[in-house]
């Protein structure tokens, strides 16, 4: 039977380009906005899937931006699912969002809307609105793949 690494120092990351990542971030993304308007006047609950492939798709695309700018894999290992710090990194490396988009990945942290969204759906109602995290995911996509050329 062969074992599982779980060795943190080789993870996909480190030999993903940019467009790797951004061609994943897409498929999340598509997810997020399929389920959106599968789900949509279904309860809160049913909006939590909406939110976790957004959110994850977010945080791709922030990877993304980060790896193209030549910024090394473990720190960004090292923060998680930590938006805040991604989107710092990125804002650093010369990232252009608006100040509203950077104030609202730092919520979505601060309030643990990730967590949220994967094991507590029933607390979500505590959660920024779905629209806004969806706008923040378009923003987000638009300025990264702008950035990077993906087509």
């Amino acid at each position: 039977m062969k074992s599982i690494s779980h060795d943190v120092e080789a993870t996909p990351l480190d030999q993903s380009d940019p467009q790797v990542l951004i061609s994943l971030a897409d498929h999340y993304r598509t997810a997020a906005v399929d389920l959106y308007e599968m789900r949509l006047g279904k309860g809160l609950a049913s909006m939590s899937p909406v939110r976790l492939c957004a959110l994850h798709a977010i945080e791709l695309y922030l990877s993304a931006y980060v790896v193209a700018s030549g910024f090394p894999a473990k720190p960004l290992r090292a923060c998680g699912h930590d938006l805040a710090v991604r989107a710092t990194y990125a804002k650093g490396a010369g990232l252009k969002l608006r100040e509203r988009t950077f104030d609202h990945l730092s919520e979505l942290t601060e309030s643990r809307e990730y967590l949220l969204s994967r094991y507590a759906p029933s607390l979500i109602a505590s959660a920024s609105q779905i629209s806004r995290v969806l706008a923040t995911l378009k923003e987000v996509s638009e300025k990264v793949r702008e950035h990077i050329g993906a087509t």
